[in-house]
């Protein structure tokens, strides 16, 4: 697997696939099953990026998202037509609408075809257009969004349903006679029910109407008696007949329904292919959409074991900083095969770092758009990040523990380029079998083919000529007079004012360079002047 869900998890990275939106039920099912990019998988990859390249800069992109909106699934229709049953009237208008909708959705993406811009094959998201499926629900051209068995299905339907409205005026010209003897024997006139209420109180006229033969005694109520009209014999008749017509017509509707199906049966694998097409199309469109939302860039993928980062943001982190009135800081980072170490201050940003590198190059398998001014990167074969909280309460596990137990299981990982993503390592542990464990690890790790960063406060772990060194910048450039008294003005908010004050970016560090943030931090935030100075005393002698 190339990224698990505990890693997707701790690089925060559902929040990136929270924003990639379908609209239609197709692209979601789609999204479920979004494809990873391995080693090996680079043209296709780019050919991926393209087609979100193709669609972010696409004039007609709101009337595809509304197209879209409009599909509504079929799948199951077509697979009931596929073995033989007879679709229902409204499974066929599902159809009918699901071809309009291809339709539309084929001349909103053809609008804006350049040959100079399409750098994928578009026989990969190219709709079929189903003409003679699309005759035959709408034989009346009308592309309105509704269906009935059309009197054009048929001429044997056309004349069932003219000898039923023959028989439907016959019935009312009927009634109406009756009526209108009602009318001059009672005085009375029926409701649209063909009923009258009779007050109780209105004995006479309830005995002339029961000795009549014009109405019938429905029902009645504490005040009222109800009546209707009573049919005649030329009123059954007619109902028969139309009775028969209707039944006629139920069966020549059936069999019109039975050949539409085999129809719909016949173009299986095209309705088939604009499904899956209409879900790619939905998929790549709300992959676009989060390009554009996060301000993400077209990554430069290659097959070198690379990774260089220019202003990489975690999006999570920065929403929230931008949530309080603060600034994110973008990171710029250059990676190669072997191990990297981070250092510095634990305001200093290094799991942020961490999870940005993670969060952008889950971005690029996923084939996404990625969260940083430039990526040139090559394929891993996984992803894998411990952040030192992975504690299994279920299995009695205690934070280092875990942190060991999932570690091992990428250790093991004897072949392959992937991406290791480990924050202080064993930094609850004894600090002497700490730092052992990490130089050690730190060593391991440098000998693969992966990209290994580490964040440690075990400084001399990272002895080693070929190990990359990097160190948070800090607080190495800040105005400290100007800090003292806006700690001083605001003594509550220290962690916020020192926050906005440190400089996060990474720079490189000697092989004996140690970060000093710590004491500074201390100093600042108001701890006891001869505690610090103690603590400096100590630093000088172990130095």
């Amino acid at each position: 697997m190339i990224i698990s869900e505990n890693t997707i998890k701790s690089l925060d990275f559902q929040y990136i696939l929270n924003m990639i939106e379908p609209y239609s039920p197709y692209g979601i099912k789609k999204k479920k099953k979004m494809r990873i990019f391995k080693p090996g998988e680079e043209e296709d990859l780019l050919e991926e990026l393209n087609k979100v390249e193709f669609f972010l800069k696409h004039k007609k992109r709101d009337e595809m998202k509304s197209i879209l909106a409009h599909f509504k699934e079929v799948g199951e229709s077509i697979e009931k037509a596929k073995k033989g049953y007879v679709l229902l009237t409204v499974e066929l208008f599902e159809i009918k609408n699901f071809l309009i909708q291809v339709n539309k959705l084929i001349d909103a993406v053809n609008a804006d075809l350049n040959s100079e811009r399409i750098k994928f094959n578009f026989g990969e998201i190219e709709l079929k257009k189903m003409i003679e499926l699309e005759k035959s629900l709408d034989p009346k051209k009308d592309r309105l969004n509704t269906f009935y068995i059309y009197d054009e299905y048929s001429k044997k339907l056309i004349n069932l349903r003219n000898r039923k409205r023959k028989l439907k005026r016959e019935m009312k010209e009927e009634k109406e006679k009756i009526k209108e003897k009602i009318k001059q024997e009672y005085d009375l006139n029926l409701n649209l029910k063909d009923e009258v209420v009779i007050s109780k109180a209105e004995k006479d006229l309830i005995e002339k109407i029961e000795e009549g033969t014009y109405l019938n005694f429905s029902s009645e109520n504490y005040l009222n008696h109800i009546y209707g009209l009573k049919k005649t014999e030329k009123i059954h008749q007619i109902e028969s007949k139309y009775d028969e017509m209707k039944s006629l017509e139920d069966k020549e509707e059936k069999r019109i329904r039975k050949n539409l199906s085999k129809l719909v049966a016949g173009s299986y694998d095209s309705l088939k292919w604009n499904i899956e097409t209409v879900g790619k199309i939905d998929l790549v469109l709300a992959k676009s959409e989060e390009a554009k939302q996060t301000e993400s860039t077209k990554p430069l993928v290659v097959e070198e074991n690379t990774l260089k980062i220019k202003k990489g943001r975690h999006l999570k982190t920065e929403k929230f900083l931008k949530e309080k009135g603060n600034q994110y800081t973008p990171i710029t980072i250059e990676l190669s095969p072997g191990t990297t170490c981070i250092t510095g201050a634990n305001m200093g940003g290094k799991t942020v770092t961490l999870k940005m590198v993670g969060q952008v190059m889950a971005a690029l398998v996923y084939g996404l758009y990625v969260p940083c001014e430039k990526l040139k990167a090559g394929l891993r074969n996984f992803i894998y990040i411990s952040t030192g909280d992975e504690q299994s309460v279920e299995r009695g596990l205690s934070t280092f523990g875990a942190e060991i137990s999932s570690l091992k299981k990428v250790l093991e990982i004897k072949e392959g380029k992937g991406l290791i993503l480990i924050d202080e390592l064993a930094g609850g542990t004894n600090p002497k079998e700490g730092y052992a464990i990490t130089k050690t690890i730190i060593e391991y790790l440098n000998e693969k083919d992966s990209i290994s960063i580490i964040t440690t406060h075990f400084d001399k772990a990272a002895e080693g000529e070929d190990i990359l060194k990097l160190q948070v910048s800090g607080l190495s450039q800040i105005d400290e007079n100007q800090l003292k008294d806006e700690l001083k003005i605001n003594p509550k908010k220290g962690q916020e004012i020192i926050a906005k004050y440190m400089d996060y970016t990474l720079k490189k560090v000697e092989e004996n360079e140690v970060p000093k943030d710590a004491i500074r931090i201390a100093q600042l935030m108001g701890l006891q002047e001869d505690i610090i100075n103690k603590a400096k005393e100590i630093i000088s002698k172990t130095d």
